[in-house]
C-alpha cells in the first residue's frame, strides 16, 4: 500500500527491461507493479469530474494537496479479484472466446492505474507515466507479435559515416514491413 512498494515495483520493470521488452518476465512485472498500484490508490478518495463529453463519467484519485488526472469511470475496473485468467490470456497471448471489454478495461486500468498513483507521487512528472506507457505497450506488441523492437533507424548516410536517428519503438516484421507504435497512442 506504500509509495515505495509502487516505486520499488517500477524501478524492478527498468532494471529488467535491458532491450527485450518481449520477455515474459516483463509481463510478471508489470502484473506486480499493477498490483501495487491499485493497493496504492485504495487509499484515496475518489472526486468525480464534471465531462463535457456526453455519456462518459470520469473521476479522480484526491491526496490532501494532489489529485489524479482523469479516470473514465466506465473503462476503470478497481475491483480486479478474478483478473488472473485475464492477465494469463494477456501473458499467453490467448485471446479465444475473450470478452474485448474485458481486456480493454483490464489494460486501461493497468495503464491508467500507474499513471494516477504517479500523479499522486510526484508533483508534474510526465515523463515517468510515458516511460512506463511505452515498457506498457512495447511488452504487448512485442509478445504479439514475437519480437523485440528498434528504437533506433539508419539514415541516409554519406562519406561512409554510419548514423542512426532515436525513434520511438519500430517493430521490424520484415522485408521491408514497418509497424510503428506512435507518439499519439500516449
Amino acid at each position: 500500500m506504500s509509495a515505495h512498494a509502487v516505486e520499488k515495483a517500477y524501478q524492478a520493470i527498468q532494471k529488467s527491461q535491458g532491450g527485450d521488452i518481449k520477455n515474459p518476465q516483463i509481463g510478471k512485472l508489470l502484473t506486480g507493479l499493477f498490483g501495487e498500484c491499485v493497493k496504492f490508490l485504495g487509499g484515496f478518495a475518489r472526486v468525480r469530474l464534471k465531462s463535457k463529453v456526453p455519456e462518459k463519467e470520469y473521476f479522480a484519485f484526491e491526496a490532501k494537496d494532489k489529485i489524479s488526472r482523469p479516470v473514465n469511470q466506465a473503462l476503470y475496473v478497481g475491483d480486479v479479484s478474478g483478473w488472473d485468467d485475464l492477465l494469463e490470456r494477456i501473458a499467453t497471448r490467448d485471446f479465444k472466446g475473450a470478452d474485448a471489454l474485458r481486456i480493454t478495461q483490464a489494460i486501461y486500468t493497468v495503464a491508467i492505474s500507474f499513471c494516477a498513483a504517479i500523479d499522486l507521487l510526484k508533483k508534474g512528472d510526465q515523463k515517468t507515466p510515458g516511460t512506463f506507457f511505452e515498457y506498457l505497450i512495447g511488452h504487448l506488441f512485442a509478445s504479439r507479435l514475437g519480437i523485440n523492437p528498434r528504437t533506433r533507424l539508419p539514415v541516409l548516410n554519406v562519406d561512409d559515416l554510419k548514423t542512426e536517428l532515436p525513434t520511438d519503438f519500430v517493430f521490424d516484421l520484415g522485408k521491408g514491413t514497418w509497424l510503428l507504435e506512435a507518439d499519439t497512442l500516449a
